[in-house]
């Protein structure tokens, strides 16, 4: 003899299942459809890296550095400036995120340099190194 509650048990498991065989059953496929990228014209470009550069120098015055260090390095990412890697570095620094700004520094290396610029850069990006 069944139990009755073994078998109302049952009976929701088996509605269970049968919900999942209705459900899983063939659903037509769908078509997933991309708009295409937006392309920022160069000159878009350059006046928002322009912008971040100057909002990330304001906030960099005003003493909010981590605000100011990562505004200026999306600056950066936009149009590569020196003066813009430069000033993300010693914000970066000054926010106490030793490695980015070390980071920075030998990315600054990369760019062309006055004997003077260079010797600067080399000599942050070593005295960093010891500290990260």
């Amino acid at each position: 003899m069944i139990r009755p509650h073994l078998h109302a048990r049952t009976l929701v498991w088996l509605a269970i299942a049968a919900a999942l065989a209705v459900g899983c059953s063939g659903a037509p496929p769908r078509v997933v459809r991309f708009a295409a990228p937006k392309v920022e014209p160069d000159a878009a470009r350059y006046a928002r890296a322009l912008r971040l550069a100057a909002e990330g120098r304001v906030k960099a015055r005003a003493g909010l550095d981590a605000d100011a260090a990562e505004t200026l390095r999306r600056s950066y990412g936009l149009v590569p400036d020196l003066r813009v890697l430069i000033d993300h570095a010693e914000a970066a620094e000054r926010a106490g995120s030793l490695g980015q700004a070390h980071a920075a520094w030998l990315e600054v290396l990369r760019h062309p340099l006055t004997p003077a610029q260079r010797k600067r850069a080399k000599a942050q990006a070593d005295r960093l190194s010891t500290q990260v």
